[in-house]
């Protein structure tokens, strides 16, 4: 699990909709992975940045955990944010003959952990007062509440089961 949380302390995180991990274990193309993530996010407009990338050792061998992270301002008071956890065990570069010539890609056992979330009052206009700070609570509670659930949930929580299907697409596993 990711060791961090988002920072932002007006967040909406999956509300009664689990999106599931990916388990994969098998050869894959690394590069072409990497920039299938980038480019589904750069062709929907999110700014996208991996945030950590560590090798780590422990007993039972080594493993890397990836970090990655992809936000677009929507209006201007929801912003999207998508939020990759990846962590690789037993990677090892083999050589593989595709369409008859060899290339290098990496045998690994690896998941990937989706965490949409959905930013209010971004640009911090409410918090400039104990009362601007209750009445944004109120406007989100009941005057926002289903733009919020139905537009802006809706559209990034289908926006995340894009990705992961077309992650598993590119790794043939059944959608």
């Amino acid at each position: 699990m990711p060791k961090y949380e988002m920072h932002k302390k007006y967040l909406y995180k999956a509300p009664g909709r689990q999106i599931d991990k990916i388990e994969y274990s098998g050869i894959v193309d690394w590069d072409g992975l990497y920039a299938l993530i980038s480019n589904f996010f750069i062709s929907r407009r999110y700014i996208f940045t991996e945030t950590s990338n560590k090798f780590k050792a422990d007993k039972i061998g080594y493993h890397y955990e990836i970090e990655m992270e992809a936000w677009r301002k929507v209006t201007n008071y929801f912003k999207y944010w998508q939020k990759l956890y990846i962590r690789i065990w037993e990677k090892e570069l083999v050589e593989v003959i595709k369409e008859g010539q060899k290339k290098k890609m990496y045998r690994m056992r690896f998941f990937i952990e989706f965490m949409p979330a959905l930013e209010t009052d971004y640009q911090k206009r409410f918090e400039k007062s104990e009362l601007g700070e209750k009445f944004r609570d109120w406007i989100e509670k009941y005057l926002l509440k289903r733009e919020i659930e139905f537009r802006h949930w809706d559209s990034l929580y289908y926006e995340t089961i894009a990705l992961r299907n077309e992650i598993k697409n590119y790794l043939n596993i059944q959608v």
